[in-house]
């Protein structure tokens, strides 16, 4: 199963390295992985292929890694407010420009000839245009796991809404 993974840490290129070791000792495909360095921390967010049995275990362990800040996992959720939208189509596509349109706020995380990220803002200013509607080549991804309580918390608000 896909999940979307979110991490922010210390600018420090050896917890990158270390969570690369996770990743492979912990048997997740990594399909993309994006790193956007700040003043003083590090985003990361990956795409990545494991268990959902796995997904609680490997929340807890990169919570304790020294160095990592917060971690979120996100998973393909249908009923949910998304916080990230995969989209079929690169940069330049249509779909991509319908989709910023379609949420207002939102940013581009990563962007390949087949597909892109973007993330969607968690606040209730950035209801979608149209509705929540997802179109035919987007995933949508929602919080499931959090270190930030605010974060499951607005997406259970806005999914019951």
């Amino acid at each position: 199963m896909q999940w979307l993974l979110k991490l922010e840490m210390e600018s420090d290129p050896i917890i990158t390295c270390r969570l690369m070791n996770v990743f492979r000792r912990k048997g997740m495909k990594l399909l993309t992985f994006t790193l956007e360095n700040k003043l003083d921390r590090t985003h990361a967010t990956a795409l990545a292929e494991t268990d959902a049995g796995a997904v609680d275990h490997i929340f807890n362990f990169l919570r304790g890694i020294a160095g990592v800040r917060h971690v979120a996992w996100h998973s393909p959720e249908a009923t949910a407010m998304p916080s990230f939208i995969l989209a079929d189509g690169g940069r330049e596509s249509a779909s991509v420009a319908r989709l910023l349109e379609t949420f207002p706020g939102s940013r581009l995380v990563f962007a390949n000839p087949e597909k892109c990220l973007v993330e969607i803002p968690l606040s209730h200013s950035s209801a979608p245009k149209a509705n929540g509607r997802v179109e035919p080549g987007w995933l949508s991804f929602a919080p499931v796991r959090s270190t930030r309580q605010e974060e499951l918390a607005v997406s259970a608000v806005t999914s019951a809404a």
